[in-house]
């Protein structure tokens, strides 16, 4: 259900959205329930202007039927990729 909701909230805004570099969306290798999902934004200000879109609030409440727990979320910086 998890990825149903993410489909129809986030996979098509992230594919249109030209701040999106990168867009993983993965499930664990051994636990079917846990996923992560990581993303490359240009800027800062695309990531805050993606997740500050009128949807987001309402794919938040939709998801959290889904999960045990809320996700955790961290920056980081792409040093070096290939």
């Amino acid at each position: 259900m998890m990825m149903q909701v993410w489909e129809k909230y986030v996979k098509a805004r992230a594919e249109e959205n030209i701040g999106h570099l990168a867009y993983y969306f993965c499930f664990d290798a051994s636990d079917d329930d846990r996923v992560t999902a990581f993303q490359v934004f240009e800027s800062e200000k695309a990531k805050n202007e993606f997740l500050e879109g009128d949807w987001y609030t309402e794919y938040l409440s939709e998801v959290e039927r889904h999960i045990a727990e809320p996700p955790v979320i961290s920056a980081a910086y792409v040093v070096w990729n290939k």
